[in-house]
C-alpha cells in the first residue's frame, strides 16, 4: 500500500498559507496586554510591530514577531575598568 506524500515545495516559494497569530496570543508570547499590541501594530505607538490587518482583525507572522524581539535586544552592558 502507498503512503501519500505531499509534492516537494518549489525552491524560494514562501509559504501561501501560514498559522497566524491573533492579539491575545501574540500578548502572550511578549508578556503585554493585548492593547499594548494593538497600539504598537496600528502605529500608534513605537516600536511598530507588523501585522496582518484583515478588516479591523489584526493578524500577526510568527516570523515578524521573532523579528520584533530581535530588533529590540540590546548590547550588554559595558564593564567600567578599575584602576587599582
Amino acid at each position: 500500500m502507498e503512503t501519500y506524500s505531499p509534492a516537494p515545495a518549489q525552491p524560494n516559494t514562501p509559504p501561501v498559507l501560514e498559522n497566524l497569530l491573533d492579539v491575545f496570543a501574540v500578548a502572550e508570547l511578549l508578556a503585554v496586554s493585548p492593547d499594548w499590541v494593538r497600539s504598537h501594530a496600528n502605529g500608534s505607538r513605537q516600536p511598530a510591530l507588523r501585522c496582518v490587518s484583515l478588516g479591523k482583525l489584526l493578524r500577526f507572522r510568527r516570523a515578524d514577531i521573532e523579528a520584533f524581539i530581535q530588533a529590540q535586544l540590546t548590547a550588554p552592558p559595558k564593564q567600567k575598568l578599575r584602576i587599582m
